[in-house]
């Protein structure tokens, strides 16, 4: 990763307001997924009704698959990201906007 520029006194217009907007909504609604996928895989393994299952139940899941799932729901997240700030950055003409959504588009530290 690049070195964060360093933006100063930046203005956004109304359409990269509309883009973070995007990024929180999408970043929150992805979230909630991941929280949904696990904990249904617990109430699947836990609480059904028959006790003697249970140890049944964890080693009969599917964690491989479950693994998979839930590592893609960050991949999911970081290409909607990266996609909203590739088009922000394409978009936009001044110069602290454009390094601000490259920041965004590319990760820096």
């Amino acid at each position: 990763m690049s070195k964060c520029p360093d933006i100063r006194y930046i203005q956004f217009d109304k359409e990269s307001i509309r883009g973070i907007e995007y990024i929180r909504r999408e970043t929150q609604r992805l979230n909630i997924a991941h929280y949904i996928a696990s904990i249904s895989s617990l109430v699947l393994i836990f609480f059904r009704n028959e006790p003697l299952g249970q140890a049944w139940n964890i080693s009969q899941f599917d964690w491989v698959t479950f693994r998979k799932a839930t590592q893609s729901i960050g991949v999911i997240k970081r290409r909607r990201i990266m996609g909203e700030a590739i088009m922000q950055q394409d978009r936009v003409l001044t110069y602290n906007e454009r390094a601000f959504w490259e920041a965004v588009a590319n990760g820096c530290e």
